[in-house]
């Protein structure tokens, strides 16, 4: 699947290398191609492709990118040292990943600049969320949605139906299957 976008381009959150501030028009981000899952924060966004490998791009002011800087990109980078992911979540100013062996990664604000494990023994329990049983959660970090008892939702991002148009915190990212 490819990724096309438009909408705000503030800080290169649309992932196609421009600095106009606002695309009205999709444009398809270049270097992202089979792509299963997709999420956008505040003023970033990460995808998976179909190898599990992670790719962030936009804001980087708490280390949302994952690179371990504090450096916007204006094109989607590879997130060093994941693999085997199958879900990201890119929320506010942080990052989370899940990987195939049950193991939830955090970056980005309130977690350190690069990839961390926060959590080992999450359940895919469907195609649009994963459950996590007593994640320890640090005092001021929101992981998304919280459920009764001692059970958390995170990652409510899913994969997307072919040439489908998601919309993603006022940008706008469409995944689609066959280019044209």
């Amino acid at each position: 699947r490819l990724v096309w976008c438009y909408g705000l381009n503030t800080y290169g959150e649309l992932g196609i290398d421009s600095s106009e501030e606002y695309m009205d028009e999709p444009k398809k981000v270049e270097v992202l191609q089979n792509i299963v899952d997709i999420g956008a924060g505040n003023c970033h966004a990460a995808a998976v492709d179909k190898d599990g490998y992670v790719h962030t791009w936009g804001l980087n002011s708490s280390g949302q990118l994952g690179d371990g800087g504090i450096e916007d990109s204006k094109v989607p980078k590879k997130v060093e040292g994941l693999s085997n992911i199958i879900k990201v979540e890119a929320y506010r100013d942080k990052t989370f990943a899940l990987a195939s062996n049950g193991y939830i990664y955090a970056w980005g604000q309130g977690y350190e600049k690069t990839p961390k494990v926060i959590y080992t023994d999450a359940i895919d329990i469907c195609e649009n969320s994963f459950i996590t049983k007593d994640i320890p959660v640090q005092e001021d970090v929101d992981l998304g949605e919280t459920g009764s008892g001692n059970f958390t939702v995170a990652g409510v991002t899913g994969a997307y139906p072919s040439n489908s148009e998601i919309d993603l915190g006022g940008n706008y990212f469409y995944v689609q299957d066959y280019p044209q």
